[in-house]
């Protein structure tokens, strides 16, 4: 099978069973593509057209063995195939060529065809002619045009010199005479039509010349005729005028004539128009099939002298066995350590570079300018974690003692900043940084101190604290007066309004001063009144409440980055001034002091 197929250049296929296990007999062997390739290195040197091989093994002469076989084999493998391609290429290119002289061939003869059909012989000296004569015959017809004119106007000239009663007892006179010239000059027409029409033939102007002699005898006989008359003055005057319409009837009938033959060789040349296209058609088509001939041509020439020119790769320097080479497995074990350990340091640095995210109150506090009032841990060892539970439960994990203490700590800074305001908004720059928590927290360590805590669900756009408890009270109702607080309550409970979560604005509820009116009696009521209202990224909603706020809380939870967005909300709390007290930091994940600006 091994020889079959080497014989054949042919590949041995893993599909067929029996020679995948001669392909696994290879490769256990060493003798596979991938055994091979590791030991076996092929390059050019530098520019040149020379190639150099080196293959390593257990053995020197092993070694230049490969070598030697592999080049051979590669150049008795590369003359096989270049060979057969170029006679591909041969063949083809010789198809073709007969293709395109037969092509050629039936052009040639299509044009040939044409101008014996269409009485061709040469098309550009016969539009030369043509051009030539119509110039002449133009030029002829404009000096007759003018001749026509000027006899015209002789003739109007000398009509004008005679008395009518004169000119009619001359006509009278001069009948018989007057018969006699008008044949000849009809005689005259005729044989100049002729003429026009044999292109001046010299028999015919010869005979034109001898009427034109005897119709001026007979002018001279009218003008003898009369001499004694009384009108005899005048007789040269008639001689001249009798000329003149002689002169001008033979222009007349000469310029129709000449117009005549103008018109029939136009229309010879409106002929040879299409016929012209036609054989230009003709002649490209052939100019390109004659192109595409000679270039099939030439490529056909040079694929038979690449044929049978010899192939140019050839050994020039046989392998021989090299030198055995020390190992060099410890210092390429200590070079990838090193190069693993630079690019693990180097793929932190670059996390740590591109790492925008915010961890620290620090961070937060140097990248906004404001005030960090505290940070709330993570608390990942309870499961439905209770806030009420930090107050009463005894059995309580670090994690939870840690956010008691700081939760202390945050309550202690809002103090000193609330001052004598009552109404605290707690949002956050985007929905899910624990608004809700940190609220309902704040609330449970004011009650803790002694106050009268209320907590308004003002999110209406997602209702957590109505979704997590059983609504009683909703806000909208006590804002449009629907009913008044019953406020027998125990001052260690938190009162909590809710909402519908009917996506509204608290102004969309009542106006402005009814809520700030229903507010006030609030105030009266309660020490402290916190609302969780929506993210600053619905502002529409979250600016009503702040504006009836006294100061506003924001949360901002950790591993977060702040886009351009956020800074634009960032913006807007500064203009708030001090109505914004600072930020709380939610889920940080280290514990860590609390940190002002």
């Amino acid at each position: 099978v091994y020889t079959e197929a080497y014989n054949n250049r042919r590949a041995l296929s893993s599909s067929i069973e029996d020679e995948k296990g001669l392909l696994k007999v290879i490769a256990s062997q060493k003798y596979d593509y991938a055994s091979l390739t590791k030991k076996l290195r092929v390059y050019r040197v530098e520019n040149s057209d020379f190639i150099n091989v080196e293959f390593e093994s257990e053995s020197p002469a092993l070694s230049a063995e490969v070598v030697n076989l592999l080049c051979n084999e590669f150049i008795t493998y590369y003359a096989a195939n270049t060979k057969d391609n170029e006679l591909a290429s041969v063949a083809y290119l010789n198809k073709l060529l007969e293709a395109k002289k037969d092509t050629l061939n039936r052009l040639i003869l299509a044009l040939k065809n044409y101008k014996i059909d269409n009485h061709v012989l040469n098309l550009s000296d016969q539009a030369k002619t043509l051009y030539s004569q119509i110039a002449d015959f133009e030029t002829r017809i404009e000096l007759v045009k003018k001749d026509i004119m000027a006899n015209e106007g002789a003739i109007r000239s000398i009509e004008s010199k005679f008395d009518p009663k004169d000119r009619q007892y001359l006509q009278s006179k001069v009948v018989k005479l007057n018969l006699d010239i008008v044949q000849t000059k009809r005689m005259l027409e005729l044989l100049t039509e002729q003429s026009v029409k044999n292109h001046f033939e010299r028999g015919t102007m010869a005979r034109i010349d001898s009427y034109k002699k005897v119709l001026t005898n007979q002018i001279n006989e009218l003008t003898d005729k009369y001499s004694g008359s009384t009108l005899a003055s005048k007789e040269n005057l008639i001689a001249q005028k009798l000329n003149i319409e002689i002169n001008n009837e033979l222009a007349k009938n000469s310029l129709s004539s000449l117009q005549s033959q103008l018109a029939r060789l136009n229309q010879k040349l409106d002929k040879l128009v299409p016929n012209e296209a036609v054989i230009q058609a003709y002649e490209g088509d052939i100019n390109t099939a004659n192109q595409e001939y000679v270039e099939l041509l030439k490529k056909y020439n040079q694929s038979s002298l690449e044929y049978n020119a010899s192939v140019k790769v050839r050994v020039l320097e046989k392998a021989g066995p090299g030198e055995l080479l020390p190992s060099k497995k410890v210092i390429l074990v200590a070079v990838s350590a090193v190069c693993s350990l630079i690019l693990c340091v180097l793929i932190l640095f670059i996390l740590f570079y591109l790492d925008n995210n915010l961890k620290t109150p620090q961070e937060l506090a140097n990248k906004t300018n404001f005030m960090v009032l505290g940070y709330l841990p993570v608390i990942k060892t309870v499961n439905n974690f209770d806030v009420s539970s930090l107050w009463t439960d005894s059995k309580k994990t670090p994690e939870m003692y840690e956010f008691k203490n700081q939760l202390r700590a945050i309550r202690y800074e809002i103090d000193n900043q609330m001052k004598e305001g009552q109404v605290l908004v707690c949002t956050s720059l985007t929905s899910k940084e624990g608004k809700t928590i940190t609220s309902v927290s704040l609330a449970h360590a004011y009650t803790m101190i002694g106050k009268k805590v209320m907590h308004i669900d003002g999110n209406f756009s997602n209702p957590a604290k109505t979704d997590e408890h059983a609504a009683t009270y909703y806000i909208e109702d006590y804002f449009t007066g629907r009913f008044n607080l019953p406020w027998s309550r125990d001052i260690s409970d938190i009162f909590y309004f809710s909402n519908k979560g009917l996506d509204l604005s608290l102004f969309e509820i009542a106006d402005e001063p009814t809520i700030i009116e229903r507010l006030q009696q609030l105030r009266k009521e309660f020490d402290m009144i916190i609302i969780e209202a929506t993210p600053l990224e619905q502002q529409s909603q979250s600016k009503e409440w702040i504006r009836i706020a006294d100061k506003v809380l924001m949360v901002f939870d950790s591993n977060k980055p702040i886009g351009h967005a956020e800074n634009q909300m960032i913006e807007y709390l500064k203009s708030l001034n001090a109505k914004f007290i600072g930020w709380v930091m939610n889920r940080v994940t280290e514990a860590l002091p609390t940190l002002k600006k």
